[in-house]
């Protein structure tokens, strides 16, 4: 192993020590900030969740859309060794009226 892949693998094992030492901390002596900061942290990933959620729903409406004719379904039944994914992410334009989420290919 590389000294630099050595050196990221001890960051990502200190950098959750750290949170797990956090964490480790405030159940045994849990004070009045600390507690007040991992509400507020808990609260923000309770609604970034939920938005996450919703943008998932509905790329997933957008992509299950078949009536815009961009793909077809391949059927079972075809014996392929050959198989080609097309590589797509969603593209999230708040400020677009007709189509605020669209599949982005490449």
């Amino acid at each position: 192993m590389s000294k630099e892949a050595l050196k990221a693998l001890n960051r990502k094992r200190g950098a959750v020590k750290a949170q797990l030492t956090r964490i480790k901390n405030f159940m045994n002596n849990p004070d009045e900030k600390d507690k007040t900061h991992l509400e507020s942290k808990l609260d923000t990933l309770k609604s970034l969740r939920i938005k996450l959620r919703d943008i998932r729903d509905e790329y997933y409406e957008v992509v299950a859309d078949d009536k815009m004719g961009h793909m077809e379904e391949v059927g079972e039944d075809e014996d392929s060794a050959i198989v080609y994914y097309l590589p797509h992410h969603g593209v999230y334009r708040q400020e677009s009226k007709t189509t605020p989420l669209r599949v982005g290919h490449g």
